[in-house]
């Protein structure tokens, strides 16, 4: 009889219990990198009393990075679950979602526009456009899965 290997399903990660304790809304927006698509966001630290992680999300993959102890060995922790939320409640993203399909693609190539001048001409860029762009393009690409999702028969 053969004793070959079985392929195993793993099993679907349960969530931390911290994440019903806390909210999105504790994660403080910090920084965000346009050539890269990642914001991050800071929470105080449950055991570095007095210190912030830092938790960022990569907006055109949608993977999550922290800091904290229970990332560091390879655990959940809340600041992962709710990055995405605290993006989403972001200003900047709820101006893009409010803008029409024409006006979001404005907005986005102004931002753009402002972006790369500033990176020429003072060689950083202004946080105001970074965060906006990164907006407006994540805005973009949430539109673009909604139209690509079929319709129910």
């Amino acid at each position: 009889m053969s004793t070959a290997p079985v392929a195993t399903v793993p099993a679907p990660r349960t969530l931390p219990k911290s994440v019903a304790l806390h909210r999105p809304a504790e994660l403080v927006y910090a920084d965000c990198d346009e050539t890269t698509g990642i914001v991050a966001f800071t929470a105080a630290s449950h055991h570095r009393p007095g210190q912030r992680n830092t938790v960022s999300l990569d907006t055109y993959t949608g993977a999550t990075f922290c800091d904290c102890k229970a990332s560091q060995t390879g655990g959940l922790y809340w600041h992962r679950c709710w990055v995405v939320a605290a993006w989403q409640k972001h200003q900047a993203v709820a101006e893009a979602r409010a803008l029409t399909n024409g006006a979001l693609l404005r907005f986005g190539m102004k931002h753009g526009r402002l972006v790369e001048t500033y990176r020429q001409r003072i060689g950083r860029v202004g946080e105001y456009d970074a965060v906006r762009l990164l907006a407006a393009r994540w805005e973009y690409r949430q539109r673009r899965a909604i139209a690509a999702t079929p319709l129910a028969a």
